[in-house]
């Protein structure tokens, strides 16, 4: 393969990148100067690409380090054009998934503090979206890694964020996750598992964010994790939804809102027989109207 000749800004990045990691250290508890850091780190790495492999160990250590102190989500979002630029080459890949398991004990650790999610919705947002592309572009890296039940059991609370950018982030991870699934055996053999220990717990918390937490025009979001799950098993789907039922009826606000059983099955035999993302969210407005 014909080496390419070096990029004509590669020498002047070199030169400059010291100096903005040098401001991003100096100023690190400022969000403002951070984000400004971070945009120009991303034009650098835009600007390069795959050239900027002779910075990119440098540049991690330094994002991963400002990241765990001051967890502002701009690095996220850094985080993320580096998956994007070199997920796709596998000899990168250990420190794409050091990357990940590092950025993902700080926001894990925002996630679970009182209100971590309502409290840092850009931080699910950013999060998310890196995950995301790291399910697309080097899969392996997140399924490996001890961090992804973790990361998959945080999306589930977080489907009760009412920020339309940070659920929509949640609900793609998982989207992505399922429609990764579905072409590789492998990925599809540890879905299943994840399927196993967590189908239960995300559909009850999908129906009970789509009725006590969320506003009707978020819905449609919501559903696209019903339609996701559906296309990848929809035997799993069904067993998991009828659970996920069977605790709402017991719950107080059904007893209230005098919500009948027989109700109550009309909606899950609505779903079942058509889980695509448009009938399920049309089938959840006609839930939430009998909690009314």
């Amino acid at each position: 393969m014909e080496q390419q000749p070096e990029h004509p800004c590669k020498e002047v990045i070199g030169q400059v990148l010291p100096l903005v990691l040098g401001v991003l250290h100096q100023y690190k508890m400022s969000e403002k100067v951070s984000e400004k850091g971070c945009r120009t780190l991303r034009y650098a790495l835009r600007c390069l690409g795959m050239q900027f492999d002779s910075f990119l160990a440098d540049l991690v250590q330094n994002v991963v380090e400002l990241y765990a102190q001051n967890g502002f989500s701009c690095y996220l979002y850094l985080g993320g054009i580096v998956v994007d630029e070199f997920g796709m080459r596998e000899q990168y890949h250990s420190g794409l998934s050091a990357l990940f398991n590092q950025f993902s004990l700080k926001a894990l650790s925002q996630f679970s503090e009182e209100k971590g999610f309502v409290n840092h919705p850009d931080t699910v947002d950013d999060f998310y979206r890196l995950v995301i592309r790291i399910a697309q572009k080097c899969p392996s890296v997140l399924f490996d890694s001890d961090k992804f039940t973790l990361v998959f059991d945080a999306a589930i609370c977080g489907l009760h964020v009412d920020h339309k950018e940070a659920l929509i982030s949640v609900v793609e991870f998982v989207d992505t996750l399922f429609s990764t699934g579905k072409t590789q055996q492998s990925l599809r053999d540890r879905l299943s598992h994840i399927l196993v220990t967590h189908g239960d717990k995300l559909f009850t918390e999908a129906l009970s964010a789509s009725l006590f937490s969320l506003p009707r025009y978020l819905l449609a979001d919501v559903s696209l994790v019903f339609q996701a799950v559906s296309q990848f098993d929809h035997n799993s789907f069904c067993l998991f939804l009828a659970n996920a039922f069977e605790v709402l009826a017991h719950r107080e606000e059904t007893r209230c809102k005098n919500v009948s059983e027989q109700q109550l099955r009309n909606i899950y035999s609505s779903i079942v027989q058509d889980s695509s993302y448009r009938s399920v969210t049309r089938t959840l407005k006609n839930l939430v109207k009998l909690y009314k």
